[in-house]
């Protein structure tokens, strides 16, 4: 990103985290007016947004921050975190679960979706998960209602 790009989503953050939230927005139209679909500023504006209380509006500005060709560990996670703020616990779970394969060797990563699955009783997952993501992954067993 250049430098001025990144400065003015800096100002943008910091309005924010200032409590001045116009003039916050303001700045992330401007900013937006240039780079339209610049990851980096839909994450931090997703933040902004779960910060004013507005969970569904930040997963939807996630979501637009995800490449599709090489999702972010990380931006996947953010998303998990929202999901599971708002009560969507499976669906938390799967993006867990993509963040993991994403990212094999972050043993933290890897017993948090264990957790996330086991909670959820998804058992062939958690087992698919542990030997090493061989084959297709066990569909979640479907609700009995």
């Amino acid at each position: 990103m250049d430098h001025d790009l990144d400065g003015r989503l800096k100002d943008a953050q910091s309005l924010a985290d200032g409590g001045h939230y116009a003039e916050s927005a303001e700045a992330f139209e401007a900013f937006f007016k240039h780079d339209p679909a610049n990851s980096e500023a839909l994450t931090v504006l997703a933040g902004v947004m779960s910060d004013l209380g507005q969970p569904e509006a930040a997963l939807a500005l996630l979501a637009d921050s995800v490449d599709e060709a090489a999702p972010n560990p990380a931006t996947l996670v953010r998303i998990a975190n929202q999901l599971e703020e708002v009560g969507r616990l499976g669906e938390s779970a799967d993006f867990l679960l993509c963040a993991t394969l994403q990212t094999p060797d972050d043993t933290g990563l890897r017993f948090r979706t264990e957790a996330a699955l086991k909670s959820l009783a998804r058992h062939d997952q958690i087992e698919w998960l542990q030997s090493g993501g061989e084959g297709d992954l066990p569909l979640p067993p479907e609700k009995t209602s």
